[in-house]
């Protein structure tokens, strides 16, 4: 037994451990990010931007506690009204926006530097327009500000082709269509699994029949406009409530500029995007209700999210886990080893009930989800991968001294450093802020016990997404699509950081004015992240393709499926069949679509051929999968083929269509 001399030096040990928390993850922090970097260069695995980021993140708070700088209570009268300042930044604020509108205006198909250059600006001065005002009615105003010019920017890049962007978004926006067509949710020949989780699918049916609008619209403005108006809301009040309301109002700026949000609010909408407001809402009523919500409320939301998405609502059940743990861990440490008591964190009501409830209802839905020919639940099916992946590992660790490579491996190790450093470089600034903000919240007292909870569950979606897949698991959790979950975490600790120093730097205004200029460069790079301006990239244009197709582009498909008696039409892999079947301005739905043959000679005489010019320009070029497998496609002597030697029969502005010789 330990006696109760022992359990006593244990708890001073743990006590000086918790008291010097913040060097200790820090050093975690700066030896973390130095691995990374090596493995980055030596495995190839082309993290660079986030070690850097771990490893600055962590010098740049040990600089900060050397200066003794941390969270400073905003006062009243700290900053006083502004009047002039603050019409300048509103008179440039919708000088921007109105100059940005004439060059969408004036732009086809591509949003040129200056627009880009006018959208940072805006957000800027709303920046610093947050620490010139005070009263909740101006909070108000500056989040508006915030979604108005977000989804300016937003409608910039979801109505710039008269295509959908997103390939998982054609496969979900089919299934709905059967749904208005027939009255039915379709079985697992055409909906696969998601015959069994058909919310996202019937409320976009209802959706579509009461709007009667094209679908391009119908999404923007029941999931694109919805989907970050509800986070920014519900993320500014839990913030606020946590923090202080400067600290919100920043993080809903982080927020909006987040490129993962980005890509689950704008180029790839599908089920999962539902499944992030369910989270939000529900995450909210943990934290804000002084008693765990009604248990019936709890179960509904919860089996809203198992009905909307299977593998996002296991990460969501992982936050939650993550939140639990956070409880329990501060309890511990704040335990009195004389008198055995604890005290709770406050940090969120979520108790083991909700846990449990949550697991059985996951659980039983999946056992019953998916079910198809071969008798297989999704539960079955997510358990035969894991066991395969498994033991593929195993045999893979015990045959080779290297160290395993994943597929995202091999597709960033095909890129040099400095492409792998700009690739990412806006959300490797983000993480930065949020390594200090997350040290801050640490060592700070008053903040740790309602953080605790955000930081274990960060903790547990990190593991998931980075070091699972470092091992080879990322062909079992498909990590990169809860990346915003995890984005999600990071603004709330990076908006507490820049708050922060921002204050800190108050006395020095040429400080303030360095600080403001290192956060619009931050801005910039966060807007112009290449995976998100596939049609437009400023730079690392080598990395992703436009998948998007032109008006003219689309009328020579049609052509080809009027005038050629749907004659097999042969076009790039850029080209997806099911985008091009939801087009709804042109008939373009029939067309019989196959991609490029590498043997020139397997295909039919008399087969017609699309060449398109940005195909011309991007012959060579790297598709990465849903997985992160990568295949390289090289058509340079196919192309030149076609042109040379088989007949023109049809061009327009950007396509033209060759017949087969």
């Amino acid at each position: 037994m330990i006696h109760r001399r022992q359990l006593t030096k244990i708890f001073s040990v743990l006590k000086i451990f918790f008291e010097n928390r913040d060097i200790l993850i820090c050093f975690i922090f700066l030896f973390g990010g130095f691995s990374i970097i090596y493995l980055s260069y030596f495995s190839g695995i082309g993290q660079y931007g986030m070690g850097f980021a771990f490893f600055l993140g962590a010098v740049i708070y040990l600089c900060l506690k050397k200066f003794k700088i941390n969270f400073i209570e905003f006062k009243e009268g700290l900053y006083s009204y502004r009047k002039r300042k603050l019409l300048l930044l509103n008179i440039l604020f919708f000088t921007c926006i109105s100059l940005s509108n004439i060059i969408l205006y004036n732009s086809l198909y591509f949003r040129p530097a200056a627009y880009f250059v006018l959208i940072t600006i805006g957000f800027s001065t709303i920046f610093i327009e947050i620490f010139l005002i005070k009263g909740s009615y101006f909070n108000w105003l500056i989040i508006g500000k915030i979604l108005l010019l977000s989804l300016m920017f937003r409608a910039s890049r979801f109505f710039t082709f008269p295509i959908i962007p997103g390939y998982d978004t054609q496969f979900h926006i089919s299934v709905a269509k059967y749904i208005i067509n027939t009255g039915y949710v379709p079985g697992y020949d055409i909906a696969l699994k998601y015959t069994s989780t058909p919310l996202w699918h019937i409320f976009e049916a209802q959706s579509g029949i009461i709007l009667a609008t094209n679908f391009q619209t119908l999404l923007f403005y029941t999931v694109a406009a919805p989907f970050i108006i509800i986070l920014s809301l519900f993320l500014f009040i839990l913030v606020k409530e946590t923090y202080h309301e400067k600290v919100g109002l920043i993080s809903v700026i982080l927020l909006n500029l987040a490129n993962m949000i980005f890509v689950r609010g704008v180029t790839s909408i599908y089920t999962c995007s539902l499944v992030h407001c369910f989270f939000i809402i529900m995450l909210y009523s943990l934290i804000k209700e002084k008693k765990e919500p009604f248990p019936f409320i709890t179960l509904v939301v919860i089996y809203a999210m198992i009905l909307t998405h299977q593998l996002t609502t296991f990460f969501v059940f992982l936050i939650f886990i993550g939140l639990l743990l956070g409880r329990y861990f501060f309890a511990l440490y704040n335990v009195n080893p004389l008198k055995y008591s604890t005290v709770k964190s406050g940090a969120t009501n979520i108790s083991l009930n909700t846990i449990l409830l949550f697991f059985v209802s996951l659980i039983t839905q999946w056992s019953f989800t998916g079910l198809s020919g071969d008798n297989l639940s999704f539960f079955d099916k997510v358990t035969y991968r894991l066991v395969h992946t498994l033991t593929r590992m195993y045999i893979e660790y015990t045959s080779q001294s290297d160290v395993l490579a994943t597929s995202y491996g091999n597709y960033f190790s095909q890129y040099s450093i400095l492409s792998n450093l700009l690739y990412s470089a806006g959300n490797s600034i983000l993480t930065a802020f949020a390594v200090i903000g997350l040290l801050l919240i640490i060592s700070n007292k008053n903040k740790f016990t309602v953080s605790f909870s955000y930081i274990c569950a960060t903790a547990i979606l990190f593991t998931f997404i980075y070091i699972f897949t470092y091992f080879g698991l990322d062909q079992v959790f498909i990590p990169h699509r809860v990346l915003s979950f995890y984005e999600l975490f990071l603004v709330i600790f990076a908006s507490y950081s820049i708050y922060v120093i921002y204050t800190a730097l108050n006395k020095a205004k040429w400080q303030q004015i360095m600080f403001i200029l290192v956060f619009t460069s931050f801005i910039f790079l966060m807007l112009t992240t290449p995976f998100i301006n596939r049609n437009d990239p400023l730079y690392c244009s080598d990395r992703d393709y436009r998948t998007e197709l032109t008006l003219s582009e689309l009328s020579a498909i049609g052509w080809s499926s009027t005038f050629q008696n749907n004659e097999v039409l042969y076009v790039d892999p850029l080209i997806n069949r099911l985008q091009v079947s939801n087009v709804e301005i042109l008939n373009v739905s029939d067309a019989n679509l196959q991609s490029f043959q590498y043997n020139l000679n397997t295909e039919n005489p008399n087969s017609n051929i699309l060449v398109r010019n940005y195909f011309l320009d991007n012959q060579n070029f790297i598709l990465c999968s849903t997985f992160g497998i990568s295949e390289e496609y090289s058509f340079n002597k196919y192309v030149d083929s076609v042109i040379n030697y088989d007949n023109l029969i049809y061009s327009v502005n950007s396509a033209r269509i060759y017949v087969k010789t």
